[in-house]
């Protein structure tokens, strides 16, 4: 994980060094994370810390994949844990990858950067759980 600044430095190296992720690459990306985030149309497992997770692609944004969930006040510092694990573990293409949480008393906001190779496609996420 890395902070702010840090973290803007390494996504906008890694998206001026090959093209966004679009098409069936971006559609794939898109399932994985419907399946291991927990969109209920598509979810493997229920993660516990957050419900309602909706997931979308949007080819040409800023955050190519963007999700958004409900979890509890109480919960926050798990889902800032959880976040990053998932991404880590079973989410993030394996030549190099960036990753940012921010934590606030209402929400925990996870940001992302994955890239396949030298030169290759990449893909960047924008996860918010809002937290009530």
């Amino acid at each position: 994980m890395v902070e702010g600044d840090e973290f803007e430095r390494v996504r906008a190296d890694i998206c001026a060094s090959g093209p966004a992720g679009d098409g069936d690459n971006l559609l794939g990306m898109e399932m994985d994370c419907c399946a291991f985030l927990g969109d209920p149309a598509f979810a493997n497992d229920d993660s516990g810390l957050w419900h309602d997770m909706t997931v979308r692609r949007s080819e040409g944004a800023e955050w190519l994949i963007t999700g958004r969930a409900v979890g509890r006040f109480g919960d926050g510092p798990a889902v800032a844990d959880a976040l990053p694990r998932i991404w880590e573990e079973h989410l993030r293409y394996e030549y190099r990858s960036a990753h940012a949480v921010t934590t606030t008393p209402d929400s925990v906001l996870f940001r992302a950067v994955t890239q396949a190779g030298p030169s290759a496609i990449w893909v960047t996420a924008e996860v918010k759980v809002a937290l009530t």
